[in-house]
């Protein structure tokens, strides 16, 4: 029985925290987008990175943070590198499609493009586009 009880509860822990990161308010997973692309950001003098998720929202709602991937507790997240980010994103329902460099301010940022691994047939519209 206890047995029983402490698996429901590592359970019910990794649901919640898998469905607690968001970008823009939205959970990572209900994202209406096939793809998204990720770049990082430094976090400050730390080795640790942020994560920077475009899924076409409107630029002009875009806010300091508004396109960072939050936590359960409306602090964006932080990463120990970019493939920490990946797993991270693999795990919430994206497939790494490619990388590549944009230059910008005599800075190169790398950018990387997934695509959402179950995309919903019914859906023939995202609500972002124009």
């Amino acid at each position: 029985m206890k047995t029983l009880i402490l698996t429901s509860l590592i359970l019910s822990l990794s649901f919640l925290d898998s469905n607690s990161q968001t970008v823009n308010d939205i959970p990572i997973k209900d994202i209406e987008a096939e793809y998204i692309q990720i770049s990082a950001r430094p976090e400050g003098s730390r080795i640790n990175i942020k994560i920077e998720v475009d899924y076409g929202q409107d630029r002009m709602t875009f806010s300091n943070r508004s396109h960072l991937i939050m936590d359960e507790n409306g602090k964006s997240k932080t990463f120990n590198s970019m493939i920490e980010a990946l797993n991270f994103l693999t795990q919430n329902g994206y497939s790494f499609v490619q990388a590549y460099t944009f230059s910008s301010e005599d800075k190169n940022v790398l950018h990387y493009l997934l695509r959402k691994t179950e995309i919903n047939k019914e859906q023939t519209e995202y609500p972002h586009a124009n």
